[in-house]
């Protein structure tokens, strides 16, 4: 029997959608008028995606990335990766050469940016910037506190620096951590940096695991009681940075200790930390700042994903920045289909194994199958006004297993929908 509630989605889709005709990732020349009515006066935008490395997607977002900037006063990039890198990535925008944005990239602890599209926007943004001189320069930063390696050199070389005679409890212990953490590989087969830390944590033995906790409660407790002397022997900002540092390691170790047993508590924690991350990022910025957020649909959507099929709903960080910012929030997430109309023979979804690309092509009943009989090969589609169909739940294409399910019109405020897919080239360096 037909869904006659799909089919009254269809046309309206038909009619509300717009086509998101460029093709370039270093020109921020999309149609801004359809973003206009969707960014509003928001101060923080997620832009999400379904599938993680696929070229069309990156590709897409990197061109609302640059409208945003270009025609909306957005001036703030936060990644899914992680918090240390942010100083290091931020430097490289406004100019830095001692490192190439490969080398920047990868220290998110993310396998996901080391691709050729992430690189072309970044070294867009340097230009905008460069371009700009020193006056309102785009920032960037990552929230993700899974991949905190470098978190613990950055602290104790700042005590050294504020307190040479200060020697922090289980000293050795926590270099020789950090030590490890930096050794995570970015593989396939470590997943990320970010799950690959779960391995370091549980090689240290239940007195270890106990020492890690309290060196780090002692961190906190001796930047916390010295807050005045060490902002005046160095500035408020440098302290407020290592002060951060080990919140992020508490937040990976609160992760990386029910990681194990329970992936769905591990992404609890994640996701919360996210959320609080970027907008400790966004209080700490000496001039306003209008962010741009770059992650799954899972984080960015305003409604709780599953890491479970039956497993309890996790609230995302989008979640969270909906119930803290209200209409300040705006979410953009991700569809894609199968091929059909963007004149390539190639099939889509080539960015997962047969078997998966198989099993997604024949789920008829999801959002993105609904998208792709509006027969537009990329488009932007806002929300508002939606038919009562985008408010049920249904599956959405992804590599994550299980399957997101969203309502289109309570997860998102619009969604853009790309005709086909493929894996982006890993970079090789």
């Amino acid at each position: 029997m037909a869904d006659s509630g799909r089919d009254e989605f269809i046309r309206w889709a038909r009619d509300a959608c717009h086509p998101l005709l460029n093709t370039g990732a270093t020109t921020g020349t999309v149609d801004i008028e359809p973003l206009r009515v969707i960014v509003g006066n928001a101060s923080i935008v997620g832009l999400g995606e379904s599938w993680h490395s696929s070229a069309q997607l990156l590709t897409m977002k990197n061109e609302l990335v640059l409208a945003l900037v270009d025609h909306f006063g957005f001036n703030a990039i936060a990644f899914e990766g992680g918090v240390p890198a942010s100083n290091d990535v931020d430097a490289y925008l406004r100019g830095d050469t001692e490192n190439t944005p490969a080398a920047v990239l990868r220290k998110f602890g993310q396998p996901m940016w080391l691709n050729p599209q992430t690189v072309a926007l970044m070294e867009s943004l340097r230009t905008w910037n460069a371009s700009r001189g020193a006056q309102d320069p785009i920032r960037a930063f990552g929230v993700d506190p899974a991949y905190p390696g470098a978190a613990i050199g950055s602290v104790l070389s700042y005590l050294g620096r504020v307190e040479p005679d200060y020697r922090p409890p289980y000293r050795d212990l926590l270099l020789s951590v950090e030590h490890a953490l930096l050794a995570v590989p970015l593989d396939s087969s470590a997943k990320s940096a970010v799950w690959g830390s779960t391995a370091v944590y549980e090689a240290l033995n239940t007195t270890e695991k106990e020492q890690f906790r309290f060196a780090c409660t002692e961190l906190i407790s001796q930047l916390e009681q010295n807050r005045s002397a060490y902002s005046f022997r160095t500035s408020a900002a440098e302290f407020e940075w290592a002060l951060r540092q080990v919140i992020v390691i508490l937040q990976a170790h609160g992760i990386v200790s029910v990681r194990s047993r329970s992936l769905t508590e591990a992404n609890r924690v994640r996701d919360l930390a996210f959320a609080e991350n970027l907008v400790w990022m966004r209080d700490q910025s000496d001039s306003p700042l209008k962010i741009i957020v770059l992650a799954h649909n899972i984080h960015i959507a305003r409604e709780p994903f599953r890491s479970a099929p039956d497993g309890p709903p996790i609230v995302s960080m989008g979640g969270y920045l909906s119930d803290w910012l209200g209409d300040e929030y705006v979410a953009i997430g991700s569809t894609v289909g199968r091929g059909r109309h963007g004149g390539d023979s190639d099939a889509g979804l080539a960015v997962v194994p047969a078997t998966d690309a198989g099993k997604l092509a024949s789920a008829d009943a999801s959002n993105d199958a609904a998208l792709e009989e509006v027969g537009v090969g990329r488009f932007m589609l806002p929300l508002s006004g939606a038919p009562a169909w985008a408010s049920t739940a249904r599956t959405t294409r992804s590599h994550l297993e299980p399957q997101p399910e969203y309502a289109l019109a309570r997860s998102f405020d619009a969604v853009a929908y790309v005709d086909r897919i493929t894996r982006s080239e890993p970079l090789r360096t």
